[in-house]
């Protein structure tokens, strides 16, 4: 009866280890959109020292160049990045936890459930590219009901933010989410032919 126990909290301490750590590089992609370095990796054209600012208003400073529907969108928008934030730090605890409890039961996280799952996501991601406009409308229309994310041609969040520049982020999210899929699926075999060796 207590070997089953066992048994059973090993299985669910693999699962919430495998879910956590999907989680925590999904959420860990998405913050990477947040940051200067981005920008300045793959944006070099655009307005830096006001993408600089936006970058700053989530971290809680002020913006001084938009106006107030642009102010409210982008609050909006903080509210979301200030989940995705503790969302992380919640998927790392619960990661680190588990694996801990897999290391003292001598077992092993199941990474290669990981790399399928992000794989899949990879997949469906490019599967939806096609169809990205109304992806991008049905988005907003879930996380922002109040409607205030639309915005005239003229508007500074537009013309730092256009269209293309959404696409391109969602394509740099399937290319993150398929190397690092690829990447825990070969640590998976690494850590499976160790296994093979060792017995």
């Amino acid at each position: 009866m207590a070997k089953r126990k066992v048994k059973v909290f090993v299985r669910v301490a693999n699962i919430l280890a495998v879910i956590s750590l999907i989680g925590f590089l999904i959420t860990i992609d998405i913050s990477l959109f947040f940051t200067n370095t981005y920008f300045q990796i793959f944006w070099k054209d655009k307005d830096f020292g006001k993408i600089s600012q936006i970058i700053d208003f989530f971290k809680g400073r002020e913006v001084d160049f938009l106006n107030e529907r642009e102010l409210s969108h982008l609050k909006d928008v903080k509210r979301i990045v200030d989940i995705l934030a503790v969302s992380r730090n919640c998927f790392l605890v619960i990661f680190a936890f588990s694996v801990s409890f897999l290391h003292v039961k001598k077992d092993k996280i199941e990474i290669k459930y990981a790399a399928f799952a992000l794989l899949f996501l990879s997949l469906c991601l490019l599967l939806v590219s096609p169809f990205f406009d109304d992806f991008f409308i049905s988005f907003h229309e879930i996380f922002f009901p109040q409607g205030n994310w639309e915005f005239p041609a003229s508007s500074e969040l537009i013309r730092l933010f256009p269209r293309d520049f959404w696409f391109a982020v969602f394509i740099h999210l399937d290319v993150l989410m398929l190397l690092e899929g690829i990447m825990l699926y070969l640590i998976s075999l690494k850590s499976q032919t160790s296994s093979c060796r060792n017995k």
